[in-house]
C-alpha cells in the first residue's frame, strides 16, 4: 500500500507539472500565417493531452485559448464566442473558425485585386475594377426633365 501511495504521489506531481506546461503552451500558440485547421489541431492536441493526464479543459477554457491566439481579423468570432449562450462546443468553434477564415481570405483577395495597378489590367485587355465606393452608387434615376422629348 505504501508503494502504491508513493507512486500516486510522484505521478500526481509529474501530472501537475505537465498540466502547467501544457496550459502555458496553449497560451503561447498564435495562429499567425498558419491555416485555421492547423492552428485548431495544435490546440486540440494539447487539450487532448491534458485530458489524458486527468486535467481536462472546460469548453470555455479551450475557447479562451483558441480566441487568444487569433489576430484582429477574428474579432467578430471572438465576440460571438463570448456571447454564445449556451457555450459553444469545440466542434462548433472549429466550424466558425473555418468560416471566418474563408471570409477573411475572401476580403483580403478582393482588396488585393482592387489594388492592382492600372497597367496590370491594361496589359490583359481589361478595365480595372471600380473602387468600392463607385460600385455601391446607384444609377441615376430619370427625372421628368430627362424624359422630355
Amino acid at each position: 500500500m505504501d508503494a502504491w501511495t508513493t507512486l500516486e504521489h510522484v505521478f500526481a506531481q509529474v501530472s501537475t507539472s505537465r498540466s502547467i506546461a501544457l496550459r502555458s503552451e496553449l497560451a503561447d500558440i498564435k495562429k499567425l500565417d498558419s491555416s485555421a485547421s492547423t492552428y485548431f489541431n495544435k490546440m486540440k492536441v494539447l487539450a487532448d493531452t491534458l485530458a489524458s493526464i486527468s486535467q481536462p479543459l472546460l469548453n470555455e477554457e479551450f475557447a479562451g485559448f483558441v480566441i487568444k491566439g487569433l489576430d484582429t481579423d477574428y474579432d467578430n468570432l471572438a465576440e460571438a464566442v463570448h456571447n454564445a449562450k449556451p457555450l459553444m462546443s469545440p466542434h462548433e468553434l472549429y466550424s466558425r473558425l473555418l468560416f471566418t477564415e474563408q471570409h477573411v481570405e475572401a476580403r483580403c483577395s478582393s482588396a488585393a485585386i482592387a489594388k492592382q495597378p492600372t497597367s496590370y489590367w491594361t496589359t490583359r485587355g481589361q478595365r480595372p475594377p471600380a473602387p468600392p465606393s463607385a460600385r455601391k452608387a446607384a444609377p441615376p434615376r430619370p427625372t421628368l426633365e430627362n424624359n422630355k422629348i
